[in-house]
């Protein structure tokens, strides 16, 4: 939870601004129940509810690429203010949002990535208006 409150901070932004999270969500029960539990150190009860997808489900793990992957699925979810449509889930994890595509406002995205050996970052990224 460390690596996300420093992604807010780093943003100038709270826990309550973020619309959508991307976590890595690697398919693994032991790691996923990890995530989800650091989202709710953070995000507490609204984890729960802000809409996370993921897209292992597509591409599998590609090791260091999924942050890519993930960033710029997060930033074509701002950018056409749309949630990506989720496959293969049947039910998410306790404590995970259970979100289905559809049209929301989304302003602020939370991108988690991992990697072996301790790679770990999170990026927020922020839907730009025409002024900006």
């Amino acid at each position: 939870s460390g690596r996300l409150r420093w992604a807010l901070a780093e943003s100038s932004l709270d826990a309550g601004a973020i619309d959508l999270i991307v976590p890595f969500a690697s398919g693994v029960p032991s790691w996923d129940r990890a995530e989800v539990a650091a989202l709710g150190q953070v995000f507490g009860e609204r984890a729960a509810s802000i809409p996370m997808v993921s897209t292992k489900a597509y591409t599998g793990n590609c090791g260091a690429g999924c942050g890519g992957i993930d960033l710029a699925t997060a930033a074509m979810a701002l950018h056409t203010q749309t949630l990506p449509r989720i496959i293969n889930r049947d039910a998410p994890l306790p404590g995970a949002s259970s979100a289905h595509a559809s049209a929301s406002p989304l302003k602020h995205a939370l991108v988690i990535a991992v990697g072996f050996g301790g790679q770990n970052v999170a990026v927020v990224l922020k839907q730009m208006d025409e002024s900006s």
